[in-house]
């Protein structure tokens, strides 16, 4: 082998691990099991047929963008303690990456979504102010992750009179879904509805989906 190939082999193999050293750099999401607990916020109830998802990518190339990446979605339902393991994916090998979300929702109640984030780099503040959704992130996943899962109808309702007009038609449609009547953007009409609807899981009338 001539010394220009010698050379050339030496560089890529230098790269190449100089690539799987920043993968093992980062808080890479491990394959599995997730497990932990989903309550309520107020009361404290643990939450029985919550859904928690967990979603990721996987790269069987080395090479971040090279080809062979996979997504990767496992889910399962709390049981009637609230507790909840996301069994190991074994679907193929391959190295797991930095992008992951662990999302969990149940009804009459704000989802909430998880985001592992090795860089540390707060969420915009467009996203934390997002009302129906509670989003949060950490730099490395727990090893028992326990959720508090807020209760919708508040959050709606206040929602309803916010100054954003997005917001504002969010939580019209969500209401409206909840109810099965529409009383617009009428905010105290609403509140006389929802009082009329017996407590179901953690608030009133709460039918509310994700």
């Amino acid at each position: 082998m001539t010394q220009l190939g010698r050379q050339s082999k030496k560089g890529t193999a230098l790269f190449l691990a100089g690539v799987i050293l920043v993968f093992a750099g980062c808080s890479l999401p491990f394959p599995g099991p997730y497990q932990g607990t989903v309550t309520d916020s107020e009361s404290g109830k643990h939450l029985e047929g919550a859904k928690v998802e967990a979603e990721w990518w996987c790269h069987d190339n080395p090479l971040p963008d090279g080809p062979g990446s996979f997504f990767v979605r496992a889910s399962t339902v709390t049981d009637a303690g609230g507790a909840f393991v996301v069994e190991r994916e074994t679907r193929r090998g391959g190295m797991f990456g930095c992008s992951f979300v662990l999302k969990i929702a149940a009804d009459g109640y704000i989802p909430a979504a998880l985001i592992q984030d090795p860089s540390g780099v707060p969420l915009p503040a467009s996203t934390k102010d997002y009302p129906f959704v509670h989003t949060s992130a950490v730099k490395r996943l727990p090893p028992e992750v326990h959720v508090r899962l807020t209760p919708a109808v508040p959050i709606l309702l206040k929602a309803l009179k916010s100054p954003v007009p997005l917001h504002q038609e969010v939580a019209r449609e969500r209401l409206v879904r909840l109810l099965g009547v529409d009383h617009e953007y009428d905010a105290d009409k609403w509140e006389a509805a929802l009082g009329k609807h017996p407590d179901d899981g953690g608030s009133p009338g709460a039918k509310e989906a994700k």
